[in-house]
């Protein structure tokens, strides 16, 4: 049986540092995010280290920067409804599409809750969620790095 999904969305907001710092423009993938307390932090890769000027962060691999940032109104949500984001990519401009796991039977509410948000969720794909081929051990070490 069933029990969670891993559902690719597309958020519209206005309000994100990171794509403000970008210009607008799509070319960064979010590897990982997590949001506590008003606070981001996005594991980013960008091309180009001036891409992020501005921004608050430390370089981590030849194109990955861990940026800390106010959370913005999709980050916000995203944690609060207590999803888990495995990562997004920029479409350019306020559009985001994120890879997160939700329980399938709170599928619908978060969508709902996202939308009275003003976030405009559109779901593009949903599947089983299936473990990563990473053992936990190379996980906990991915996400302490």
């Amino acid at each position: 049986m069933v029990s969670a999904l891993r559902v690719r969305v597309r958020l519209t907001r206005h309000d994100c540092e990171v794509a403000k710092a970008l210009g607008g423009r799509g070319g960064f993938s979010i590897v990982r995010m997590s949001a506590s307390r008003g606070l981001s932090t996005h594991l980013v890769e960008v091309e180009d280290e001036e891409e992020l000027r501005g921004l608050r962060r430390v370089k981590i691999g030849r194109s990955l920067y861990l940026v800390t940032t106010s959370s913005c109104s999709a980050c916000r949500a995203l944690s609060e409804l207590g999803v888990i984001v495995l990562g997004g990519r920029s479409e350019g401009g306020d559009a985001v599409v994120y890879d997160i796991i939700v329980h399938r039977n709170r599928l619908g509410s978060v969508l709902e809750a996202l939308e009275q948000r003003g976030l405009s969720p559109r779901v593009l794909s949903r599947e089983p969620y299936r473990e990563p081929a990473l053992s936990q051990a190379q996980l906990a070490a991915l996400l302490t790095a």
